[in-house]
């Protein structure tokens, strides 16, 4: 009976030890070698300003398929291609063809218990297809293509079914004359259970613009800091299949770019996603 016993539970723990091999909703993780892993987004935006004055209510919508192979067990390459769907009738914006690509590298690097994961991205889209030929022109840029290159480390400690990591992410815009960045900072924990998974984070988010889009300096050269909580869960359909759903939900900061500063009341992000392994 000991001997019936012992070997179900040996069973039973190689059974959750399968279930839990493969987390592809792991900030960490990347498809090894020759295998790809798509992953599907469509997200709500809504944020709303209040000066005391007068109130603002803008709102958007964005999807996203990104899509990245492993090169080596260790290293992969991502491409995405994304759409920004804008539901602001005052403005003049595309509401069909808000289109962006990106195109970047990931790398991972794991010690033991400590897990390291570095990447960069570099992003473009036409700001003329999202404004019109006729409302767009960028002396910055001579009415080129809009471009982005962004990088980032995170670094965790897998405590088996939970991982605490920490992550710095620096953006910076290219071919423009102020040349922009931004930088941010998240604590975050990732869990995992035998058929669902959740992350937590806190991101501090700041940058130093030159001026606003009116070309006018305002309180000490255009700073802006905010902090976002992020929240996700996901449910693993299988090994190489998840569902999930997230959110961003801004917590406070400030926003100095606008000639008259509003306060935000609120920015939230609502979205869904489909990550599949292949």
């Amino acid at each position: 009976m000991k001997f019936r016993t012992l070997l179900l539970a040996s069973a039973a723990v190689m059974f959750t030890t399968s279930a839990m091999a493969v987390d592809i909703t792991n900030p960490f993780y990347l498809p090894t070698k020759g295998k790809f892993l798509s992953d599907t987004s469509v997200e709500m935006n809504r944020g709303k300003t209040d000066s005391g004055v007068e109130e603002g209510v803008e709102k958007s919508a964005y999807a996203r398929e990104e899509l990245t192979y492993g090169v080596t067990d260790n290293f992969a390459v991502v491409a995405g291609i994304g759409n920004t769907f804008d539901y602001n009738k005052d403005d003049d914006y595309n509401n069909d063809h808000n289109f962006d690509y990106s195109l970047g590298v990931k790398y991972n690097y794991v010690n033991g218990k400590l897990m390291t994961q570095a990447g960069a991205m570099y992003n473009t889209w036409n700001q003329k297809s999202w404004e019109g030929k006729a409302n767009y022109h960028d002396e910055e840029t001579n009415d080129r293509w809009m471009k982005e290159l962004s990088g980032y480390v995170r670094v965790g400690y897998d405590m088996g079914c939970m991982t605490p990591y920490t992550e710095f992410t620096a953006l910076g815009e290219l071919d423009r004359n102020a040349n922009e960045q931004e930088y941010s900072w998240k604590l975050g924990l990732h869990k995992a259970w035998s058929k669902a998974t959740a992350d937590a984070g806190v991101r501090y988010t700041f940058n130093e613009s030159e001026d606003n889009e009116y070309g006018v300096d305002y309180n000490g050269n255009g700073h802006n800091e905010r902090v976002d909580l992020e929240l996700a869960v996901n449910y693993l359909v299988n090994d190489n299949f998840s569902i999930g759903a997230y959110a961003e939900y801004y917590l406070g900061g400030d926003a100095r770019e606008e000639v008259d500063p509003k306060d935000i009341e609120y920015d939230r992000t609502i979205g869904l996603n489909a990550k599949v392994l292949f």
